[in-house]
Protein backbone atom coordinates (compact mmCIF):
# COMPACT_ATOMS: atom_id res chain seq x y z
CA UNK A 1 0.00 0.00 0.00
CA UNK A 2 1.37 3.39 -0.98
CA UNK A 3 1.15 6.24 1.47
CA UNK A 4 0.28 9.69 0.25
CA UNK A 5 3.09 12.15 0.92
CA UNK A 6 1.87 15.48 2.24
CA UNK A 7 3.65 18.44 0.68
CA UNK A 8 4.43 21.11 3.22
CA UNK A 9 3.73 24.59 1.95
CA UNK A 10 5.21 27.88 3.05
CA UNK A 11 3.03 30.98 3.14
CA UNK A 12 4.86 33.98 1.71
CA UNK A 13 4.19 37.71 2.01
CA UNK A 14 5.18 40.32 -0.57
CA UNK A 15 4.91 44.07 0.00
CA UNK A 16 4.47 46.36 -2.99
CA UNK A 17 3.00 49.59 -4.27
CA UNK A 18 2.34 47.82 -7.58
CA UNK A 19 -1.23 46.69 -8.18
CA UNK A 20 -0.59 43.13 -9.40
CA UNK A 21 -3.61 41.30 -10.80
CA UNK A 22 -3.11 37.52 -10.68
CA UNK A 23 0.61 36.95 -10.31
CA UNK A 24 3.61 38.57 -8.68
CA UNK A 25 6.16 38.86 -11.43
CA UNK A 26 9.91 39.12 -10.73
CA UNK A 27 10.38 41.17 -13.92
CA UNK A 28 10.20 44.32 -11.76
CA UNK A 29 13.46 43.35 -10.05
CA UNK A 30 15.87 46.29 -10.05
CA UNK A 31 13.22 48.84 -11.06
CA UNK A 32 12.79 50.28 -7.58
CA UNK A 33 15.12 51.48 -4.89
CA UNK A 34 14.43 48.36 -2.80
CA UNK A 35 16.16 46.06 -5.29
CA UNK A 36 18.43 48.47 -7.14
CA UNK A 37 21.46 47.65 -4.94
CA UNK A 38 20.82 43.91 -5.27
CA UNK A 39 21.41 44.27 -9.02
CA UNK A 40 25.04 45.04 -8.24
CA UNK A 41 25.39 41.49 -6.86
CA UNK A 42 23.29 39.58 -9.38
CA UNK A 43 21.03 40.39 -12.30
CA UNK A 44 18.91 37.27 -11.80
CA UNK A 45 15.35 38.52 -11.66
CA UNK A 46 13.54 37.54 -8.50
CA UNK A 47 10.77 38.75 -6.24
CA UNK A 48 11.31 39.14 -2.49
CA UNK A 49 8.98 37.62 0.10
CA UNK A 50 8.84 37.26 3.85
CA UNK A 51 7.67 34.29 5.91
CA UNK A 52 6.34 36.55 8.68
CA UNK A 53 4.27 39.57 7.61
CA UNK A 54 5.34 41.51 10.71
CA UNK A 55 9.07 40.93 10.15
CA UNK A 56 10.04 42.68 6.96
CA UNK A 57 12.51 45.38 6.06
CA UNK A 58 11.68 48.81 7.43
CA UNK A 59 11.95 50.26 3.90
CA UNK A 60 8.70 48.50 3.06
CA UNK A 61 6.68 50.33 5.68
CA UNK A 62 4.10 52.41 3.90
CA UNK A 63 3.62 49.91 1.04
CA UNK A 64 0.12 49.96 -0.43
CA UNK A 65 -0.39 46.21 -0.74
CA UNK A 66 0.45 43.00 1.05
CA UNK A 67 0.24 40.01 -1.29
CA UNK A 68 0.00 36.48 0.00
CA UNK A 69 1.08 33.39 -1.90
CA UNK A 70 2.29 29.92 -1.02
CA UNK A 71 4.88 27.53 -2.35
CA UNK A 72 5.91 23.96 -1.65
CA UNK A 73 8.81 23.95 0.78
CA UNK A 74 10.67 21.41 -1.38
CA UNK A 75 10.84 24.06 -4.15
CA UNK A 76 12.89 26.44 -1.98
CA UNK A 77 16.64 26.00 -1.39
CA UNK A 78 18.01 27.11 1.98
CA UNK A 79 21.10 29.01 0.89
CA UNK A 80 22.00 29.87 4.50
CA UNK A 81 22.54 26.18 5.28
CA UNK A 82 23.75 25.44 1.72
CA UNK A 83 23.67 21.67 2.30
CA UNK A 84 24.34 20.98 -1.37
CA UNK A 85 27.38 23.28 -1.39
CA UNK A 86 26.40 25.67 -4.17
CA UNK A 87 28.28 28.61 -2.62
CA UNK A 88 31.39 26.54 -1.96
CA UNK A 89 31.44 25.09 -5.48
CA UNK A 90 31.00 28.61 -6.88
CA UNK A 91 33.72 30.05 -4.64
CA UNK A 92 31.24 32.36 -2.91
CA UNK A 93 30.06 33.89 -6.21
CA UNK A 94 26.40 34.49 -5.33
CA UNK A 95 25.44 35.26 -8.94
CA UNK A 96 26.83 31.95 -10.20
CA UNK A 97 25.36 30.05 -7.24
CA UNK A 98 21.88 31.51 -7.84
CA UNK A 99 22.08 30.62 -11.54
CA UNK A 100 22.84 27.00 -10.62
CA UNK A 101 20.19 26.87 -7.88
CA UNK A 102 17.59 28.26 -10.31
CA UNK A 103 18.00 25.13 -12.44
CA UNK A 104 16.61 22.94 -9.63
CA UNK A 105 14.54 25.21 -7.39
CA UNK A 106 11.90 27.93 -7.71
CA UNK A 107 13.69 30.09 -5.17
CA UNK A 108 15.99 30.46 -2.20
CA UNK A 109 15.49 31.24 1.47
CA UNK A 110 18.02 32.95 3.72
CA UNK A 111 18.03 34.57 7.13
CA UNK A 112 19.09 38.11 8.05
CA UNK A 113 17.52 38.03 11.51
CA UNK A 114 14.27 37.01 9.80
CA UNK A 115 13.60 34.80 6.79
CA UNK A 116 13.56 36.21 3.27
CA UNK A 117 12.54 34.15 0.25
CA UNK A 118 13.48 35.05 -3.32
CA UNK A 119 11.37 33.43 -6.05
CA UNK A 120 12.80 33.26 -9.56
CA UNK A 121 9.44 32.76 -11.28
CA UNK A 122 6.06 34.41 -11.01
CA UNK A 123 3.83 33.35 -8.14
CA UNK A 124 0.05 33.11 -8.11
CA UNK A 125 -1.55 35.55 -5.71
CA UNK A 126 -3.75 33.80 -3.13
CA UNK A 127 -4.86 36.97 -1.35
CA UNK A 128 -4.17 40.70 -1.30
CA UNK A 129 -4.66 43.16 1.52
CA UNK A 130 -4.71 46.90 1.03
CA UNK A 131 -2.58 48.39 3.78
CA UNK A 132 -3.62 51.49 5.67
CA UNK A 133 -0.86 51.67 8.26
CA UNK A 134 2.71 50.49 8.81
CA UNK A 135 3.26 46.93 10.03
Amino acid sequence: MKTKQIMKKIILYHYSDKDFKNFINPSYYGHNYFTHNDCQITTIKRAFYYTDPKRAEYLLQGSKYLYITEIKSKDIYNITEDKQGYLKRCNGDIDLALRKIKRNYRGVIYNVGYDIVNLFNRAKIKDCKTLTKAF
